[in-house]
């Protein structure tokens, strides 16, 4: 079964020993992380750069293919956002976001964990408001009273006014937790 990134981490205690993250290496030290694409273009213009001194930069993103780069850093040097991108020449598709704390690398969430997340939790919330609904109620808008008719029993402010009850206090009730 393949992990999810957003539930991995990484940190080479090895590394930060040796010297302390800043904007200038900062990359070197995600490249190590299971995180990086080793078939990138920033390992292709490392191989092509490392006995040159060249500038990688400027000619990162005149490549096509996919690239990481610094995208933020605090004054701190604790805490570095890394975009991994595709460049299709003309544009450039962010595909992920990485953030550093401290030393340790973590994918940020996507859009659909996120939502998916909070449908979840909505989802939990309404269910736990239809059961407790359930729990309390004393009629069945489905099936009325014998002589009386379906919309005059869901007009009838007396059920109207104990349905509002119950989500008042349903609402109350998650409000304090």
């Amino acid at each position: 079964m393949e992990e999810r990134e957003e539930s991995i981490s990484f940190v080479d205690q090895r590394f930060l020993g040796s010297k302390p993250l800043d904007d200038t290496n900062v990359l070197e030290y995600f490249s190590g992380s299971p995180f990086y694409d080793k078939s990138c273009n920033n390992e292709i213009l490392k191989m092509q750069t490392q006995f040159r001194g060249l500038d990688q930069k400027s000619k990162l993103f005149s490549m096509v293919g996919i690239f990481y780069e610094v995208e933020s850093s605090n004054h701190e040097k604790t805490l570095f956002v890394i975009r991994k991108a595709y460049n299709h020449g003309d544009t450039a598709e962010t595909l992920g976001m990485y953030y550093i704390i401290h030393g340790h690398v973590y994918a940020a969430p996507t859009n659909y964990s996120i939502y998916r997340c909070r449908m979840g939790d909505s989802m939990w919330q309404l269910n736990s408001f239809i059961d407790r609904m359930m729990e309390k109620r004393r009629f069945n808008p489905f099936s009325p009273p014998k002589g009386r008719r379906l919309a005059k029993s869901l007009e009838d402010s007396k059920d109207l006014d104990f349905m509002m009850e119950i989500f008042n206090d349903f609402k109350k009730e998650q409000a304090e937790s």
